[in-house]
């Protein structure tokens, strides 16, 4: 997500498509700024993830130790975010018209194409772009966003929590079960 967000910052790239879409008289001014506004709150979603797994204490035990399994609550922090920036996302591209959203997307599959075919390039890159899926099979199968949403959290729901991080008081109370154990054997 790091290394995503540095190479293709999303402000950077509206500011220039609503640049070029004003030029070309495709989107006036007001459009321009709602896209860049919902593109710069998308972006701040994004940035909320990492932000979020910096500052998450309980990623690590009083001992430094990992803990193996995400938290059910982070899966779903992390789940949220990536949604509220695709629907920022989506809105964004929806203040261009039809017309625009599908030559951009044509121009990708061209440039995704000459990168395959260039000396040196990837040869495999246009094989492994997945087709676009519509309708039912762009929710995964389920007849409507909220179903497919009400799955998922079901899903994040049932997931196993990690066990307890060891933390101050499970040291203390070892040390004083360890105590007792060693008093009544007469140490």
């Amino acid at each position: 997500m790091r290394k995503l967000l540095k190479q293709y910052p999303p402000t950077v790239q509206i500011k220039a498509a609503t640049a070029a879409a004003q030029r070309a008289k495709l989107l006036d001014r007001r459009a321009a700024e709602a896209a860049v506004g919902r593109t710069r709150e998308a972006e701040e979603r994004l940035v909320s993830i990492l932000e979020y797994d910096a500052a998450d204490a309980l990623k690590k035990d009083l001992l430094g130790n990992v803990a193996p399994l995400m938290r059910p609550d982070s899966v779903r922090f992390f789940h949220r975010a990536l949604l509220s920036a695709q629907t920022e996302l989506d809105a964004a591209a929806a203040c261009f018209g039809d017309e625009e959203r599908a030559l951009a997307t044509k121009f990708a599959a061209q440039a995704a194409e000459r990168t395959a075919t260039e000396p040196g390039g990837d040869d495999d890159a246009l094989a492994r772009l997945p087709p676009r899926p519509f309708g039912r099979a762009a929710l995964g199968g389920y007849a409507s966003a909220s179903e497919r949403e009400a799955a998922v959290a079901r899903a994040i729901a049932g997931l196993p929590a990690p066990p307890a991080a060891l933390n101050r008081g499970d040291l203390q109370n070892q040390l004083n079960n360890e105590y007792e154990a060693s008093l009544k054997r007469g140490g």
